[in-house]
């Protein structure tokens, strides 16, 4: 899971390819999760662009990070609850 949060959220990498190395992670769970993490992240900005055209592209500018941390917000509870 850290693997994956830490490809689509928008705070520093660092912190959590640091903290994959001091866990010892697998180095191939490690390699997929950032594969699909990144994947993911990138499918999503590419079909909201190409569903909302330029318009859309201004806007996910200006509001990127918040719409970020939300998303980080969401996860947090989603996983606080289970």
């Amino acid at each position: 899971m850290g693997g994956i949060c830490r490809r689509v959220f928008p705070y520093p990498l660092q912190g959590f390819t640091i903290a994959t190395g001091t866990l010892s992670m697998v180095f191939v769970p490690f390699v997929l999760a950032s594969i699909i993490g990144r994947g993911s992240r990138f499918f999503l900005v590419a079909m909201l662009l190409a569903a909302g055209g330029a318009k859309l592209e201004s806007k996910l500018r200006e509001y990127m990070d918040r719409l970020g941390w939300a998303t980080v917000a969401l996860v947090v509870i989603g996983v606080g609850i289970n």
